[in-house]
C-alpha cells in the first residue's frame, strides 16, 4: 500500500493578504524612518542657519562676515586710505568759503535738507569733528558748474567712504551740497551719533534716532 503523498497546507487569501500588508507596512515604515531622519537633518541644518551669528546695525563686521557663497572677490574703496601721492594732504574745501544765502545741504545721512550758511557749516563741523582721520582721494571740478570730493575716513574705528558734490550757482556761490556715505552699517551709526552730538540744535531732527 503505497503511503498517501503529503499535500502543502493551502495559503488561503486570508494568509497572503496579511504578510502582503505586513510586507507593505515594514516598507512604508521603513521610508517614514528615513524620511524622518532625512526631515531631522533638514531641520538641524536649518537651525544652525537660523542660530548663526546675526550682527546688530551699525556692527562693523557685519560685512566682513559674509558667507563665502555671496562673497566677492571686491575690495569695497572705502578700506583705502587716500591718495598714496599725497596730492590731498593739504586740501581746504574753499567752496565752504562762498555759501549761498539760500545754499543747501542733503545727503544719505540724513533726512530731508538743511538750509542756510548757519546750518550747513553746523552740521559739516558736527561731521568733521567725529573723525578719527580723513583722507583725501580726489577733489576737483565736475563739469561747468560743480566741484567732486572723494574721500575716505573712520569714526570711531568704523570705515566710511564719501563722494561729495558740489553745485555752484551762477555767481559762483555755493548753491547745493550733496554727500552720499557708505558703508550702510557706518552710515546708520554715524547717523545716530550725529543725532546725539547735535542734540539741542535744529538739525538733529534730521539724522537717524536711536530707536528707529
Amino acid at each position: 500500500m503505497q503511503p498517501t503523498p503529503r499535500v502543502p497546507r493551502a495559503f488561503g487569501t486570508a494568509g497572503f493578504v496579511k504578510s502582503a500588508s505586513a510586507r507593505m507596512h515594514g516598507a512604508f515604515a521603513r521610508r517614514a524612518q528615513t524620511a524622518r531622519s532625512s526631515w531631522s537633518q533638514t531641520r538641524v541644518h536649518a537651525r544652525v542657519l537660523a542660530g548663526a551669528k546675526r550682527h546688530a546695525v551699525g556692527d562693523p563686521h557685519a560685512v566682513a562676515n559674509v558667507p563665502k557663497s555671496q562673497a566677492s572677490d571686491g575690495v569695497p574703496t572705502y578700506l583705502e586710505s587716500g591718495d598714496p601721492a599725497g596730492r590731498f594732504a593739504d586740501y581746504y574745501p574753499a567752496w565752504m568759503d562762498k555759501l549761498a544765502a539760500d545754499a543747501t545741504l542733503e545727503g544719505s545721512m540724513l533726512d530731508g535738507a538743511v538750509q542756510g550758511p548757519d546750518a550747513i557749516r553746523t552740521v559739516i563741523s558736527g561731521v568733521r569733528e567725529q573723525y578719527d582721520r580723513q583722507d583725501f582721494t580726489f577733489a576737483g571740478p565736475w563739469r561747468d558748474n560743480g566741484f567732486i570730493e572723494d574721500y575716505t575716513a573712520e569714526v570711531r574705528g568704523r570705515p566710511l567712504g564719501c563722494l561729495h558734490r558740489v553745485t555752484f550757482n551762477a555767481d559762483g556761490q555755493t548753491q547745493h551740497i550733496a554727500a552720499h556715505y557708505r558703508p550702510l552699517s557706518s552710515l546708520l551709526f554715524f547717523s545716530r551719533l550725529l543725532r546725539e552730538s547735535l542734540a539741542g540744535t535744529p538739525y538733529a531732527e534730521h539724522f537717524l534716532a536711536g530707536d528707529a
